[in-house]
């Protein structure tokens, strides 16, 4: 909560109108928990966009928590990576849900754990730094005379992978997930809906944020233990979509047919991209920009966005960056050393970018 994004004013508050839709997928998610009324909710990170949100924001994600206090429905709430300030002194908007009866803010940066009725649930929040991450992940103890639990705000590395390539995230290995002793893991970070083992999934996102969210279905997951029975429950979102045209021998005249053919398939109101791959720069010039958004003035906003074509370079104008430890892991892999040679300078970078990054907090 609190992200905004694009120029679009919602009429009714004056608010960013992607700010507004996200208040509005939470609040849904809040009356379905009030109607279904399950034991217990867990929120596994990035409640908010940032560690310092707005009064609003604040404001809004304390009324609706308040509804779920007064009806005796707990709440876990973990600290993720957005929410979590670089200097632990400067305090955590998390310490304000303490007011809240049944509301269980995690965010210290270590291990700790709730107990509700039958059930232990182990908490990790987003540490300070991976190790201490794995560190506190060394510390739980299995309660064998209840259901446990695990919730932890992290990436996934191994023989599965899931990171967003933020250079602050964490990474839980993969083998730690296959061979873990817990009941269920309640698994954040990953906006995705995603099952890693047959115990641990990423819940998802309950709203989309950027066009790498278009395709991907919003919502939570509902989980019946012990028996272990799940279902995905769509949240209602605003549509966004994407497509990719080749454009490599088009004339301007044959891209402005294929955007108008794109046009009448999109949804009204809905977020839309359109990646022109392979398009020669005069090529480009001649397109009729107004006529464009003119086809498309349905939908909410429109993105028409250009990769050019070189003949003699292999690469594009649209050259994608990961963060420093996975760029510097690729130019480790392409090193002519041995392995062992190869594995001691990737350990003593990874261990430079970090202490830079720290140092930089």
């Amino acid at each position: 909560m609190g992200y905004s994004d694009f120029n679009k004013v919602d009429s009714k508050t004056g608010l960013n109108q992607r700010e507004v839709d996200i208040y509005d997928s939470f609040e849904w998610v809040v009356n379905y928990i009030l109607k279904t009324k399950p034991k217990f909710v867990i929120h596994a990170g990035d409640l908010f966009d940032t560690s310092r949100p707005p009064n609003r924001t604040i404001s809004f994600a304390l009324t609706q928590l308040k509804k779920l206090s007064k009806s005796n429905i707990p709440v876990i709430l973990i600290s993720g990576n957005h929410s979590t300030p670089r200097m632990s002194v400067s305090g955590s908007i998390f310490e304000s849900f303490k007011v809240l009866a049944n509301i269980y803010p995690i965010y210290k940066g270590k291990y700790e754990k709730v107990k509700i009725n039958n059930f232990v649930i182990h908490c990790i929040p987003h540490c300070s730094t991976e190790e201490i991450m794995r560190n506190n992940v060394r510390k739980i103890k299995i309660d064998k005379s209840c259901q446990n639990i695990l919730t932890t705000h992290a990436g996934i590395s191994g023989n599965k992978t899931y990171q967003t390539g933020e250079f602050n995230e964490q990474k839980i290995p993969f083998g730690l997930l296959k061979s873990s002793p817990f009941d269920y893991i309640a698994l954040g970070h990953y906006h995705h809906f995603k099952k890693v083992t047959p115990n641990a999934y990423f819940s998802g996102a309950t709203e989309r944020f950027g066009f790498s969210f278009a395709g991907v279905e919003t919502g939570f997951l509902k989980v019946a233990l012990p028996d272990f029975k799940t279902k995905f429950i769509k949240t209602p979102s605003r549509p966004m979509a994407s497509f990719k045209l080749n454009a490599l021998n088009f004339t301007g005249s044959q891209i402005q047919l294929k955007l108008k053919a794109v046009a009448k398939k999109v949804v009204k109101n809905s977020m839309v991209i359109v990646n022109i791959e392979n398009t020669k720069r005069e090529v480009w010039l001649t397109l009729d920009k107004k006529a464009i958004e003119k086809d498309f003035k349905k939908v909410f906003v429109f993105e028409l966005r250009p990769s050019f074509y070189q003949k003699e370079s292999r690469y594009s104008d649209k050259t994608h960056i990961n963060d420093l430890p996975i760029e510097f892991d690729y130019f480790v892999k392409n090193l002519k050393k041995s392995k062992a040679e190869k594995n001691l300078i990737r350990k003593l970078g990874i261990s430079y970018l970090e202490k830079a990054r720290m140092e930089n907090l």
